[in-house]
């Protein structure tokens, strides 16, 4: 190997996937970042090398008109498919996970997002919130299901919030972790706060959590800042 590494070329996308399954399983890659592939190509390969029953994207940012800038994290806006009540339960270990160690929160505090905070029998996502809500975490503080503006902001929370009790005031209005109900709108919201970093309003990094070595999933359009942040 040269002294800075092997260049190694790939022409089909599904070639360049499984070359780097190989060369990471050959012991020869500290690090995999994702460049101008599809995500779901790379991802289906990657899943070769998975340590965890869940593998997801965790995305730490922070974004001036959200919680007023202070660091959070998001999941899963790149991995998970299929939300499952115990592929949700591996998004929330593994978010807590990156909280507690980039973050270094203790007991995390993490809001399961729905598009509304009571329990209603016609959305899935305010059952799935309630479920996770009951388990019992050892590790962090969990309740669900909370709208995004519960769960972010205070005063949001002090206008509409009346009815929250027990974990949901603790959680309410100073989540640290936001599990989205589906991949469709943790990526929608990633590209929202992708559109802020765009104008200097904020910074975020991804982390993939439950692969041989780290993994960073990053969107084609993400700028230059975001990729070393990752």
């Amino acid at each position: 190997m040269a002294e800075h590494g092997e260049v190694g070329g790939a022409v089909a996308a599904a070639e360049t996937a499984a070359r780097t399954v190989e060369c990471v399983e050959a012991g020869g890659v500290d690090l995999v970042l994702k460049g101008n592939i599809s995500t779901p190509i790379l991802n289906r390969a990657i899943l070769r090398l998975r340590v965890r029953d869940t593998v997801s994207l965790v995305t730490v940012f922070d974004a001036a008109p959200i919680a007023d800038g202070r660091p959070m994290l998001l999941t899963d806006p790149g991995v998970t498919t299929v939300c499952s009540e115990q592929r949700m339960v591996g998004l929330v270990e593994n978010a807590v996970d990156v909280a507690r160690s980039i973050l270094g929160i203790d007991r995390p505090r993490v809001a399961i997002l729905s598009a509304n905070e009571k329990v209603i029998e016609s959305l899935p996502s305010t059952q799935m919130g309630r479920n996770l809500a009951e388990r019992r975490w050892p590790d962090a503080v969990v309740y669900g299901p909370l709208s995004f503006d519960l769960a972010v902001s205070e005063e949001s929370v002090r206008l509409k919030g009346s009815s929250l009790a027990g974990a949901a005031r603790e959680v309410a209005g100073k989540a640290d972790v936001l599990v989205c109900p589906c991949l469709d709108s943790a990526n929608i919201l990633y590209k929202v706060i992708m559109e802020m970093v765009k104008y200097g309003l904020g910074t975020f990094a991804g982390v993939t959590v439950g692969v041989m070595v780290p993994y960073v999933i990053l969107s084609r359009s993400d700028n230059v800042e975001t990729k070393l942040h990752s």
